[in-house]
């Protein structure tokens, strides 16, 4: 049980005593919580260091792509019925282009002035090319019933039905247009009234048992004179890596555009430049010391960092062979500055693309056994940024650290508990002696005075 100091018999504040001498006693609890806060402002130093290694690791990872130095945009003229969009690698050029007819799916539909009843049960098949499903639809069923059925039977053809104002027709859809994948239906009993074999022959009146909303029809267009049909209104094999779709048939020659987009690449560079021009201010931030501010950083002389720094610097700055006219980043634009800073030429890295961009691919993503700069790159990132890899394993270092001056800290709280209840033992002592001294002298002058009188 911790004792209480009153100080009743001396007079004196023991608590603010003891309080005083607790507080020169704390004072190495002081310098472990510094050092604490030392190692956690490393750690934290550390994860900022491995999170810029790591975005100059994904600018790298993305100059790999060698589709990036190849992109291709489209420019369709304004009024064309159809849209456009390029891959990698389409050739540059211009195509006049006109639609005739797009692709569509054939499509009827029951009476809109008789509503068909199917309740009388009977079988339905449907026959889209050469593949064949019957549905066999019991007495009682409703329309609704049917609709569902048909479209549970995956049959090619899907059923909605739309109530006029009047009766609810049956509406009978092919799941894929072009002329290929025409239906045709047979039913017996209730639904017989459902059979036609040339859908192109049935009615097109609306007060027919079952009547024709459209055929099954191709896409027909026409690129540079040639003429094209397809079952699709998306075509992707008309222009290598090129992919059309049409969205009218006025039959008008319009015309698309493919050229080379240098953005994607020209992007990626920059991020390159950005990333490595990150690190290496973290780098100073961290491991550099602020004579303005008067200040270090918390990685402040560290040997690690400085390693990073040249290694990277190095890499980057390499000379690689055998992968075509550009061995250097500073063939194509990108250089380094007086501050160590990446800096990029627009002009000369516009005329570089623009000249030859594969072989900026191929400086990047590499040929054959021969490593592009980015291979090399990553290599070389992966080393700080792994499980475990040069920073996982000081921060690791760091964390044992802290671990180790918690557990000191913890000792040394428990000393100053002991301690504390030492001195307040003490001075209670003390307290009590004087309490008794002052008392005895009280009474040797109380009786003084008595022999005096």
């Amino acid at each position: 049980m911790a004792l209480t100091a009153t100080g009743i018999g001396s007079g004196l504040d023991i608590k603010g005593l003891v309080s005083q001498i607790m507080s020169v006693e704390r004072q190495p609890l002081k310098r472990l919580d510094a050092q604490k806060q030392n190692l956690n402002n490393q750690i934290s130093g550390f994860g900022q260091i491995k999170s810029a290694v790591s975005q100059l690791q994904s600018a790298l990872e993305a100059l790999k792509n060698k589709d990036t130095f190849t992109a291709v945009k489209t420019t369709v003229a304004q009024g064309a019925d159809f849209t456009a969009s390029a891959k990698a690698g389409a050739a540059v050029g211009q195509y006049e282009i006109s639609v005739q007819q797009l692709a569509q799916a054939q499509r009827v539909a029951t009476s809109a002035t008789t509503q068909f009843d199917p309740s009388g049960g009977g079988d339905l098949t449907i026959t889209v090319g050469s593949n064949s499903t019957t549905i066999n639809v019991a007495a009682g069923t409703t329309i609704e019933q049917l609709r569902d059925q048909i479209n549970a039977a995956n049959a090619g053809v899907t059923a909605s039905v739309i109530n006029n104002g009047g009766v609810k027709q049956l509406v009978l859809t092919g799941k894929e247009t072009g002329a290929a994948n025409t239906f045709t239906l047979t039913g017996t009993g209730a639904l017989s009234s459902l059979t036609f074999s040339n859908p192109n022959a049935l009615p097109t009146g609306s007060n027919n048992a079952l009547y024709r909303l459209q055929s099954a029809q191709d896409a027909q267009l026409t690129i540079n004179g040639v003429q094209i049909t397809r079952s699709k209104n998306t075509i992707t094999d008309a222009i290598d890596n090129v992919t059309l779709t049409l969205t009218g048939a006025s039959n008008t020659p319009k015309s698309l555009t493919l050229e080379r987009d240098l953005t994607p690449a020209k992007n990626a560079i920059q991020n390159l430049a950005n990333a490595y021009n990150a690190l290496m201010d973290k780098i100073d931030q961290l491991g550099g010391y602020d004579a303005e501010k008067k200040r270090a950083g918390d990685l402040y002389g560290d040997a690690s960092l400085r390693g990073l720094r040249n290694q990277v610097r190095q890499v980057l700055s390499q000379t690689i062979t055998g992968v075509g006219d550009y061995q250097r980043l500073s063939d194509f634009g990108v250089e380094f500055s007086s501050t160590g800073r990446m800096t990029i030429k627009e002009s000369k890295l516009t005329q570089a693309l623009t000249a030859n961009g594969a072989d900026i691919a191929t400086f990047f993503a590499g040929v054959g056994n021969t490593e592009g700069l980015s291979a090399k790159g990553i290599a070389l990132t992966e080393g700080y940024t792994k499980t475990n890899g040069l920073i996982d394993m000081r921060v690791k270092g760091l964390q044992q650290s802290v671990k180790l001056l918690d557990a000191q800290k913890e000792a040394f709280e428990d000393r100053l508990a002991r301690l504390q209840e030492m001195y307040l033992r003490q001075f209670n002592t003390m307290d009590s002696l004087l309490g008794r001294m002052n008392a005895t002298g009280a009474y040797l002058s109380q009786q003084l005075t008595n022999l005096n009188r």
